[in-house]
């Protein structure tokens, strides 16, 4: 009898748990609705069951906006900034759960000297929203923009999120034209049957008939004019944390770029120097500046310094603003992986010709992003698209485009030191876009065999910086394990064009 009752006390308990876990289970159902009310009260997307209270960690933005049409974060986060920048402290998330299929997307931009190989730190992709006004030193204007670093190891990845974006119906235009065909705008000159290259060279016609971008007399006037203007007004909207936007006396703007890692201001000024050896006309001037609270530049914005805890004496960079840039796109020729840009009379007839203009500057910057490394302009929407099959469709990463049609090559902070230390892990995207290339500029090829015949690219760099920049001793030399690497890629880029010769002609 004992027996019979212990059995069934048994199975009546197990009952029991079964209708209890029934009545209470706390589970996330899956509505036939996009949008649903999960268990902690947070609407969520069918397309990620896993929040940010889930234990496998991916993270989630709402698809609902406020009455600002700002995106909200599915968790309530608190204010970081007067301008609305949202912190997301450090969540943890599985590395292999980070894939989303939404616009945003992670960024390739590694800044963290001491990273090894196996990590790399992202930034939630940019939307470039807002077109106006965006600054020519690379991070961006205070247009919307969402921007996160992450560090992501093989297991887990500690994200640090900062969150800003404003729909733009300038910008939305812009991405729906781009997903079509170039069309010809007004005054855009329809290509006929006139050949656009001379063997492996753009056409001279064709160049006289392009943006000219910055010239040598625009540099050599913004060093005068930024070394003796006085700075009257200092503010945020540049980018990064201890960015700034400066007014000067004349009503002109730059944008300082302050960094503590001091092989960041030397990445960005060497890649600079390293443009104007090549002859490439893309990046905004920029000249050394050291901040001197009390001299006659900087004491009316003294406070502004103080506020922004920068340390006097700091070796910072100024760059030229530039206003009413808009997003630039990945021309159609070098989306696939299948990409090319070689001589070819299908590539531009019956095309605009500010289409094979944009060709002749991103074979520019094919070149460029090549010898200095960078992983955070195209190499960044190649690394992306193993989670969003429309990266390549998304603005290209650092690059804008001015009213004049020129292609402004912004950022480069990552060039020739920290991507160096990254080349294991991104040398196949770089070496696919060298391979892609067949049609330079003249001046790019001449430049490019006479800095590998003399073997002087390492002392070239340095005599032009040194000439240039009255700080130049303020900053180390490139260490002679990076110029190695340097002759090296420009070794690479002497066989391409080589090659090049030997298919099309010279």
């Amino acid at each position: 009898m004992r027996f019979v009752v212990i059995v069934m006390t048994g199975i009546g308990f197990t009952f029991g748990v079964i209708i209890g876990l029934f009545v209470q289970l706390p589970v996330d159902t899956l509505p036939a609705d996009n949008n649903f009310i999960g268990s902690n009260g947070i609407l969520r997307h069918r397309r990620s069951l896993h929040g940010l209270d889930s234990p496998q960690g991916q993270y989630t933005l709402s698809s609902d906006t406020n009455a600002d049409n700002e995106r909200t974060l599915s968790k309530p986060i608190p204010i970081r900034s007067p301008d609305q920048e949202i912190g997301l402290g450090s969540l943890v998330h599985n590395a292999n759960n980070i894939g989303r299929k939404d616009s945003a997307f992670f960024d390739v931009n590694e800044n963290q000297p001491s990273r090894n190989s196996d990590q790399v730190q992202s930034n939630f992709g940019q939307s470039k929203q807002e077109s106006n006004s965006v600054h020519s030193a690379g991070d961006r204007s205070p247009g919307g923009r969402v921007d996160t670093g992450a560090s992501l190891t093989k297991n887990q990845a500690s994200v640090s999120l900062r969150v800003k974006v404003k729909s733009n119906s300038k910008v939305a235009a812009a991405m729906e034209n781009n997903s079509k065909a170039k069309a010809p705008v007004d005054g855009d000159q329809v290509l006929g049957l006139a050949p656009m290259t001379s063997g492996i060279h753009w056409a001279r016609d064709l160049e006289s008939q392009c943006p000219k971008g910055f010239t040598k007399t625009d540099s050599d006037a913004w060093r005068i004019k930024s070394k003796s203007a006085s700075i009257v007004k200092m503010e945020e909207g540049c980018g990064r944390m201890q960015n700034r936007l400066v007014t000067f006396d004349d009503a002109s703007k730059a944008c300082v770029r302050y960094r503590l890692n001091t092989d960041q201001i030397q990445g960005e000024i060497y890649s600079y120097y390293l443009a104007k050896l090549l002859n490439m006309t893309n990046l905004p001037p920029s000249s050394l500046h050291r901040v001197d609270r009390v001299s006659d530049q900087w004491k009316a914005v003294h406070l502004d310094i103080a506020d922004s805890m920068w340390a006097d004496g700091k070796v910072v960079i100024l760059t030229e603003w530039v206003d009413n840039l808009n997003p630039a796109y990945i021309p159609e020729p070098l989306k696939e992986n299948s990409r090319k840009i070689h001589p070819s009379d299908e590539m531009w007839r019956g095309k605009p010709l500010s289409h094979v203009c944009d060709l002749m500057q991103w074979s520019d910057l094919i070149v460029f992003d090549y010898l200095t490394a960078n992983l955070d302009r195209m190499v960044n929407n190649m690394f992306n698209r193993q989670w969003n099959e429309q990266m390549m469709n998304n603005p290209a990463h650092n690059l804008e485009r001015a009213p004049s049609g020129n292609l402004l090559f912004l950022d480069n902070e990552s060039g020739l030191f920290h991507g160096y230390r990254l080349l294991d892990k991104y040398t196949g995207y770089h070496s696919a876009l060298l391979k892609s290339l067949c049609v330079y500029k003249q001046s790019t090829v001449e430049a490019v065999k006479k800095l590998y015949r003399n073997d002087n690219i390492g002392k070239e760099l340095h005599r032009l910086f040194s000439e240039e920049e009255t700080l130049h001793s303020s900053l180390p030399d490139i260490p002679q394990k990076n110029i190695k690497i340097l002759k090296e890629r420009l070794k690479d880029v002497y066989n391409q064009i080589s090659q090049c010769e030997l298919q099309y002609g010279s």
